[in-house]
């Protein structure tokens, strides 16, 4: 998203980049679809909750015997709360 937001504003200017990444959506390698929340910068994305295990793994990436198994995931929607920020953008 950043190097997106650098080419979108044309400059690596922090205060134009930021405004670039306002409202900007991007699909990560997983597939979801994160946003950058205009009102405060905050990432906005599904929440995964994963467990520690060596049952059913898929991928065991340290050769330990052992990985996360998905138990449950929170779409983005949900996952969303709303924000009272009140951020002073630079003039």
């Amino acid at each position: 998203m950043l190097a997106l937001a650098i080419k979108r504003a044309g400059t690596v200017d922090v205060d134009k980049v930021a405004a670039a990444l306002e409202g900007m959506d991007y699909t990560t390698l997983g597939g979801d679809g994160v946003v950058m929340r205009r009102d405060d910068h905050q990432l906005q994305m599904p929440v995964y909750i994963s467990v520690h295990t060596n049952k059913n793994i898929t991928y065991d990436l340290d050769n330990s015997g052992f990985g996360l198994s998905l138990e449950s995931k929170i779409d983005r929607a949900k996952a969303t709360q709303p924000t009272t920020c009140k951020m002073q953008r630079p003039s």
